[in-house]
């Protein structure tokens, strides 16, 4: 199994392949231990690879879906979460750049029991339905958990070293090699320089995932702090593409040491990821 939190590169650009969309999730925690979990999902139809084909993009009139999941599917997101969190609103809205979409809010009473992943909602269910099942059943793997002890919070974070232990064992050779397999020839995005070309298409294209601490961050070791906000992983696929040469380094650690993860994403234009297996923070 490939840990979803270092294959997203990879699974985000299929999806490019009809769309170029905008994901974020903030989760916002109090002092009690409670808080909130905030989605925004936007998507630009008219966007991503889908409009190659001698398009002139500059200027172009893009179009934008709203596809809002209905009540029962964001309540049955809230339980996937952990006990004690419900859903609470959706509304329809558009991001800056004019993307229709989405906004979601969950509330949750302890953050103890809360689990998260670096796609909680379109993204996520996205990357669900190509899982193989023994990747879904070891999906916890990759889940993001809190435990907050007094004023400290502790933020574990998925270990990407588990992502080579469960590839699927190959039960007989095929008859011919497969020039459109992983490992054909041209197969890997990260060699494609022709990805650079792509990149200013591909501009506004982002996913993210934030923690929020609110009255304020007395003390952290988080790699990422902007005031309250620390970032977990931001990713920014115009300019992780206008870098394909180190897109390629950060798509081959899959399996590796939290430190060669750590390392590789640290020289990859378009990404902050904090590896660390425990980011702590404590509330002023």
């Amino acid at each position: 199994m490939k840990s979803r939190i270092i294959a997203l590169p990879l699974a985000i650009l299929s999806l490019l392949l009809t769309s170029c969309f905008e994901e974020s999730t903030v989760v916002k925690i109090k002092k009690d231990g409670s808080g909130i979990v905030h989605t925004r999902t936007y998507t630009n139809i008219g966007g991503g690879l889908g409009l190659l084909g001698g398009m002139d993009l500059e200027g172009a009139e893009t179009e934008s879906s709203t596809n809002i999941p209905s009540e029962e599917e964001l309540q049955a997101k809230a339980k996937e979460m952990g006990d004690g969190v419900t859903f609470k609103a959706v509304k329809e809205g558009k991001n800056k750049a004019g993307w229709a979409g989405y906004e979601v809010i969950y509330e949750f009473t302890d953050v103890n029991t809360l689990t998260v992943s670096a796609g909680t909602s379109d993204l996520n269910d996205k990357m669900a339905m190509d899982a193989e099942p023994a990747e879904e059943a070891e999906k916890a793997d990759d889940l993001i958990s809190f435990k907050l002890n007094g004023d400290t919070l502790a933020i574990t974070t998925p270990d990407p070293s588990k992502g080579g232990k469960a590839k699927a064992e190959e039960t007989e050779e095929e008859a011919t090699g497969n020039p459109f397999g992983d490992d054909a020839a041209g197969g890997s995005i990260g060699d494609m320089g022709a990805m650079a070309m792509m990149a200013p298409m591909l501009k506004g294209a982002k996913i993210g995932l934030f923690v929020e601490i609110e009255g304020g961050i007395k003390q952290t070791n988080a790699k990422h702090q902007n005031g309250n906000f620390l970032t977990i992983l931001k990713m920014d696929l115009g300019a992780l593409l206008a870098n394909p040469e180190t897109m390629g380094e950060l798509e081959a650690v899959d399996g590796a040491t939290r430190e060669e993860a750590q390392a590789a994403a640290d020289k990859t234009a378009g990404v902050d990821l904090d590896l660390q297996e425990t980011i702590t923070v404590t509330f002023k």
